[in-house]
């Protein structure tokens, strides 16, 4: 919750780290197995979309959610009972 009121929701996806040098061992078809890598470890969090919701844009996206988890819960209720047939 925002001091104004709002819901604020952030969308993120994480990876690791992405290395500055790896070393590999050379085999007859080309590169073989990483031998080393040096860089940072852990995970980076990169942040993709920032939202900002008043109640009523909140409830709108909660509403329509529901809606589509129901129609996607049907149709592989559907799809499953289709299946075993």
């Amino acid at each position: 919750m925002t001091p104004n009121g709002h819901i604020h929701m952030a969308v993120y996806n994480e990876r690791p780290a992405i290395p500055r040098e790896q070393v590999f061992e050379l085999s007859g078809e080309g590169l073989g197995p990483i031998v080393d890598t040096v860089g940072r470890e852990g995970i980076v969090r990169e942040m993709d979309v920032d939202i900002l919701m008043s109640l009523r844009e909140a409830k709108n996206v909660r509403n329509w959610l529901t809606r589509n988890i129901r129609k996607l819960e049907a149709r592989m209720k559907k799809a499953e009972t289709d299946k075993s047939s």
